[in-house]
């Protein structure tokens, strides 16, 4: 790994340490059941304009990656330190910036590391991954800490690390191909079968993942009907466990991807998605026991596959397309995967007849359906 692969990996981790990390400090942030859910909403919000944010952003790295990367974090730092000070009736709007801010990372890393590995890009996006799932653990343990710290002083923590990321890449972005996403050809592609079906099993597969991500404090905390800290506790750990054993899922997926081809791979991963989120689905709503020890058993199976799943389907889209351009048409994937996918915490909140965790199951079984079309397509 050479400089630049340091700094897309610790860009990655940020990114998604905040996302999740939030979920965490929101239980710190709320009085009372009413502004929990209203958080929750508010961050959906953010979580959305993360998501469609990854379009215009795809756009801007084709132009300029270093500074859409630079950009991004900057405008995810401002937005920390808005959370940071504001009265929590207020916050909305600085998860809303924060969302834009974190959009930059994904259509831009992704498809420097698509230009720059195209005979191992398997291999660098499941690297790039681990770095990702890095983050992933630290960012809720880091963000449990509002227990003894206060959530204000966290957000501002969170907005330090942003400006050392920044450092971190200084002069150490290369330039992206050329290419008009305007263009016939780079239209055409979003419109052919493999990426119509490979963009369903995307959202499907997004929204099984933020379901859980996102909602799994409050379905934690319904379960164990304990103290807000105690439950903020617990969840950081359950978080966590998914992203360390994302690491294990990158790592097994890396050689996996380039010789048995990613099809392959996001078949064999969306089906032990399904798997894990029964295992946990079940012990959260006691219908199996063994309490949390079988929750963190599910997500553990849930995390490898999830993260396993999501380089095979960025390598899927880099095989499809021209290196030109690329870096928009990612942000057309990204946008629908992560925009999309923060649907599924407004459907959990707003489907209250529903269980949350009955929701989660759903969309895994139409992720892993949605996955054998990939197959069949190969």
């Amino acid at each position: 790994m050479n400089r630049l692969d340091y700094f897309l990996a610790i860009n990655h981790g940020y990114t998604h340490a905040v996302i999740l990390g939030i979920p965490i400090l929101i239980l710190g942030l709320a009085n009372d059941v009413t502004e929990t859910t209203q958080l929750i909403g508010w961050f959906s919000i953010g979580g959305l304009v993360y998501g469609f944010g990854a379009i215009p952003a795809g756009w801007l790295a084709t132009k300029n990656a270093y500074g859409t990367l630079n950009g991004g974090l900057f405008l995810t730092t401002i937005g920390l330190v808005i959370a940071g000070t504001l009265d929590v009736k207020y916050i909305g709007f600085a998860f809303i910036i924060i969302g834009a801010g974190l959009s930059a990372y994904h259509p831009t890393g992704m498809a420097i590391l698509a230009e720059i590995y195209p005979k191992d890009t398997g291999k660098a996006l499941a690297r790039n991954g681990v770095g990702g799932n890095i983050g992933q653990a630290i960012g809720p343990i880091l963000a449990g800490t509002w227990v003894f710290l206060g959530p204000e002083n966290v957000f501002m923590i969170f907005a330090v690390l942003g400006l050392l990321t920044m450092a971190s890449g200084t002069g150490n972005v290369p330039a992206l191909s050329k290419s008009e996403f305007g263009s016939l050809k780079s239209m055409i592609v979003l419109f052919t079968s493999a990426i119509i079906i490979l963009q369903i099993t995307n959202v499907l597969s997004g929204l099984a993942f933020r379901g859980v991500v996102v909602m799994s404090p409050d379905e934690i905390d319904l379960f164990l009907q304990k103290t807000p800290e105690e439950t903020a506790k617990i969840s950081a750990i359950m978080i966590s466990l998914v992203a360390i054993a994302g690491i294990f899922g990158n790592l097994a997926v890396s050689n996996a991807i380039d010789k048995r081809g990613p099809p392959y791979v996001m078949f064999v991963t969306s089906f032990f998605v399904l798997a894990g989120v029964l295992i946990f689905s079940m012990a959260l709503t006691e219908r199996i026991p063994g309490g949390m020890n079988v929750v963190a058993l599910g997500m553990i199976i849930f995390g490898m596959a999830t993260y396993g799943f999501q380089p095979a389907s960025n390598t899927y889209l880099a095989q499809q397309t021209d290196i030109g351009g690329r870096a928009a048409l990612y942000g057309v994937t990204f946008a629908l995967r992560f925009g999309l996918s923060f649907g599924a915490p407004l459907m959990i909140l707003l489907l209250e007849d529903i269980q949350g965790t009955t929701i989660m199951i759903g969309f895994s079984i139409l992720a892993l359906i949605a996955s054998i079309a990939i197959l069949r397509i190969k």
